[in-house]
């Protein structure tokens, strides 16, 4: 046996070995990601809003996060729609479990980074100016990232699984 067929059939081995059990764990490495992006905007909301004193909401407060903060939110809004449909359409129904698993978590990440920065943007808004009207945004970034959260129903519904991936998939 030469060497090039031990590297083969160890690839192989390794490969069937790594899609069984990564698949059963993949799942909800895709969820904790995707906690951990909402928790970093509502933990920075928390303390920054329980460190600023005398608050205000204003429309009109004449600093540049006015403009900044909801430019921010409609651009993340925009591209975080755009990215996650870019990376869903790599995902092809000849892939395996795994593939679509590893797909789909780059999706999920481009759907919530952008809406992360817009969300850490819309608080820093916040801490620099004490304008409430900051909070609004980020409480509905929040609001959607938790919408958006993933869960298998989803993943289920937007990707092509066979019989034998829906079941594996359930069986998680």
């Amino acid at each position: 046996m030469s060497i090039l067929q031990v590297f083969y059939f160890t690839f192989v081995f390794l490969t069937f070995f790594m899609e069984n059990i990564n698949t059963k764990a993949n799942f909800r490495i895709i969820q904790i990601i995707y906690s951990t992006l909402i928790l970093g905007v509502f933990a920075f909301f928390l303390y920054t809003y329980s460190s600023v004193k005398n608050t205000c909401f204003s429309f009109k407060d004449g600093s540049i996060f006015m403009i900044l903060v909801p430019l921010s939110f409609i651009i993340a809004v925009v591209a975080s729609s755009f990215l996650y449909k870019k990376t869903i359409q790599t995902i092809h129904e000849n892939n395996g479990l795994y593939s679509k698993l590893n797909k789909y978590q780059g999706a999920i990440i481009m759907k919530g980074a952008p809406l992360e920065a817009a969300g850490l943007i819309a608080v820093v808004g916040f801490m620099m100016t004490s304008n409430s009207y900051y909070l609004s945004i980020a409480t509905v970034v929040l609001g959607l990232m938790v919408v958006n959260f993933p869960t298998k129903n989803k993943f289920s519904s937007i990707v092509d699984l066979s019989l034998e991936e829906q079941n594996r998939l359930n069986d998680l």
